[in-house]
């Protein structure tokens, strides 16, 4: 918890005896898990300094004010992290909403005062509570102003805060892609099923539509929070962030509504996943400047820029990925660190780059699509056009189709040049032919042209 690195410089610039308050504070929740406790000791000193604040308001009574609130927003954090881990509790999120409220007073007061350095800090954990609750827009423009301010002062840049700062814009990147990936899946689900089961799911995003009582919320994206036996509780996305809504399953239609939509999809992953490395890669870079690889921080950052490369599904990246990862393993024997889980998934992480560098030698088996598809063989995609085509035989309601249906079909699944011979009716095998031609074509252009995520240069710690 960041509690300790603050009660080290807070007796500098605050009220005394705080230093205690704040270190005895984190040590209750470290030790016992008290965050009663915790919350109800850290709320008495607050509500003492904003009386204080309001009868003789001085610098160091606000930064004394700003800290507290700090600890606070910490404290509701790690609350959330633990009951996660321990179960995974849908209502340990108000927590960080908790946190939120108290961060957005904290930097008002850091800005207030000039204090760049403890608005970096604030900034940084904002975005990282906003990244928890997957609002990675506003996390994005958190954590790129703390960058920005750890980066103004030459003489008294903090490594391991920029280290922390890159880490948590590559787990931005990786947030966002991780749901676009998903948000592709249950679209091909869809078309290959006829099934709105998947959409109808929690955590899925559907679009609002059909409302008589609300017609300004049709249109509208929304994230599934509650299945009901007649009604769907969403939480409507974009300016109307975070309320609530009742509607209906039929009210509830499928996110992509053209091959556009797919196609920008698609496009904002590849870019996402190319930040993500970039973010990742100078994170690794400082970690390893500043520790070399006798520190379990720098086999962190190794394995955090070897999943960004695992991500992009492409043969190169996975290379790079596993070089990374058996680096990143050797620092962790190196150190003799004992983490039995972390070390499983490290563990994981090496087999699932071998695996999939073993797959890469069949013939064929390629991405269509690197960073949003998973590689396949020529066998898979002809098994997946299969249903892709009796799908659209239902949906049609007869045995034949046009040629222009079966493009349209295609274009919407993912494969935007796709041409299908013009024709009264499509048969299955023409249907499945021209679409695994195509998918061919998508995986040589994808391996020859190697874009832009293949083409980082050689990545810090890779051997």
């Amino acid at each position: 918890m960041r509690i300790y690195a603050d009660a080290v410089v807070v007796d500098k610039i605050c009220e005394n005896g705080l230093y205690d308050t704040l270190y005895n504070i984190g040590e209750l929740c470290r030790l016992d898990n008290s965050y009663d406790e915790a919350v109800e000791a850290i709320s008495t000193v607050l509500d003492d300094l904003r009386i204080d604040v309001l009868e003789r308001s001085s610098t160091k009574l606000q930064a004394t004010l700003a800290f507290t609130l700090g600890t606070l927003a910490n404290v509701h954090v790690h609350r959330h992290h633990y009951m996660m881990h321990e179960g995974g509790h849908a209502g340990s999120y108000e927590y960080c909403y908790f946190a939120l409220d108290l961060l957005r007073e904290a930097i008002d007061i850091w800005d207030a005062l000039s204090h760049k350095d403890h608005l970096s800090h604030a900034l940084l954990r904002m975005g990282t509570v906003c990244n928890d609750l997957g609002f990675f827009e506003d996390a994005q423009t958190f954590l790129h102003r703390a960058l920005f301010l750890a980066n103004q002062d030459d003489h008294a840049k903090d490594t391991m805060h920029m280290v922390a700062c890159h880490q948590q814009l590559a787990a931005n990147c990786l947030g966002k892609a991780i749901e676009l990936r998903k948000q592709l899946r249950v679209h091909q689900m869809f078309l290959t099923t006829n099934s709105m089961t998947q959409y109808h799911s929690r955590f899925n995003t559907v679009r609002v539509t059909g409302l008589q009582n609300s017609p300004q919320y049709n249109g509208l994206e929304a994230a599934v929070r509650k299945v009901g036996t007649e009604r769907l509780t969403v939480v409507l996305l974009g300016e109307h962030l975070h309320k609530n809504i009742k509607i209906k399953p039929e009210n509830a239609a499928p996110l992509m509504r053209t091959p556009a939509d797919v196609l920008a999809k698609t496009e904002e992953i590849q870019q996402l996943t190319a930040l993500q490395i970039k973010s990742s890669t100078a994170s690794n870079a400082l970690q390893l400047k500043t520790s070399g690889d006798k520190h379990i921080n720098s086999a962190i950052t190794c394995q955090t820029l070897a999943t960004a490369h695992l991500k992009t599904f492409a043969k190169d990246n996975t290379t790079t990925a596993l070089e990374l990862l058996l680096k990143a393993n050797g620092i962790r024997l190196r150190i003799k660190d004992e983490n039995e889980e972390k070390a499983k998934i490290l563990t994981d992480l090496i087999r699932e780059a071998r695996n999939l560098l073993t797959e890469f030698e069949t013939p064929g088996f390629l991405s269509p699509v690197t960073c949003c598809w998973p590689p396949t063989s020529r066998k898979q995609d002809e098994a997946n056009m299969g249903q892709l085509f009796v799908a659209l035989q239902e949906r049609a309601g007869r045995h034949r189709v046009s040629s222009k249906a079966a493009e349209h079909c295609l274009h919407f699944f993912g494969l935007p040049k796709v041409a299908v011979a013009h024709a009264d009716s499509v048969s299955k095998a023409d249907f499945v032919a021209a679409a695994c031609e195509e998918l061919h074509r998508m995986k040589l252009s994808c391996e020859s042209s190697a874009l832009s995520v293949a083409k980082t240069d050689k990545a810090p710690g890779a051997t």
